[in-house]
């Protein structure tokens, strides 16, 4: 009996001219391969450390493809003056007439950015700070992917101090669920922060069955 062939083992890569990059107007970048790195196994099975396999149209064999997306939770120099100057400008629109404290607030999702003031009410409890206000407004054009946040609070005393500044916590819980890696910007000061630094033990409530 003549014994079968040997199953040969191949390294396949993707050549570079199928690479395509196609920048998004946030200034990240998704890229993909058309090919992907393949083993070729016996019997004509593929096998491939990719976690996405999908079957071509008129073949017998599955084909692997990979794609990367490259996500950035680091803001540029750019995109963080302009989202500081975006929370400034909503800043000014708050309706604040009992504590006379305005706040704007920008968020920079995966398709616009989105901006948002507190709104004062003569029953306190019904205030909404800027920082909500912006978010909801993400989260309701379907933009869940938030990568920076600014908060501007204009009638701030520098004096004061960063504490003045800062979200209350509140916002920083709402910080934490809809926008964990978002980067948080405070206009006046050098230093960027993530919910983990204002945050540090949260409140965490895991999701039940």
């Amino acid at each position: 009996m003549q014994a079968g062939p040997r199953p040969v083992r191949t390294r396949l890569r993707a050549p570079e001219d199928n690479r395509r990059h196609a920048e998004r107007t946030d200034g990240t970048f998704d890229s993909e391969s058309d090919s992907a790195t393949m083993r070729w196994g016996t019997a004509g099975t593929i096998e491939s450390d990719a976690s996405k396999i999908l079957t071509l149209p008129g073949r017998s064999r599955q084909y692997t493809r990979m794609k990367q997306k490259t996500r950035n939770y680091t803001l540029d120099r750019r995109e963080r003056e302009t989202l500081i100057g975006d929370a400034r400008t909503a800043a000014a629109n708050a309706y604040a007439p009992y504590s006379n404290f305005r706040v704007g607030a920008a968020v920079l999702g995966r398709r616009a950015r989105y901006v948002g003031t507190n709104v004062e009410n003569t029953s306190y409890g019904l205030t909404l700070c800027a920082e909500r206000s912006a978010l909801a407004a993400a989260v309701a054009a379907g933009d869940r992917d938030i990568r920076g946040i600014a908060v501007a609070c204009i009638d701030a005393l520098p004096k004061n101090g960063l504490w003045e500044r800062v979200p209350c916590g509140a916002c920083r819980q709402w910080i934490l669920e809809l926008a964990p890696r978002a980067e948080i910007l405070i206009a006046g000061e050098r230093q960027s922060f993530r919910i983990t630094d204002l945050l540090p033990k949260p409140f965490r409530l895991k999701t039940r069955p």
